[in-house]
């Protein structure tokens, strides 16, 4: 229902919020390997 600008950058939005939630997500999970890989090299 809206102009095809609005609606693009809504969704243009959107897609930038739910890619930086992902990329925060790996990221954590990524320093979390990288923390269980370095105890088990130092046991």
């Amino acid at each position: 229902m809206w102009p095809p600008g609005i609606a693009r950058g809504q969704r243009v939005r959107w897609l930038g919020v739910r890619w930086r939630l992902s990329w925060r997500r790996w990221a954590s999970n990524c320093s979390c390997q990288i923390m269980v890989s370095a105890l088990l090299s130092a046991i």
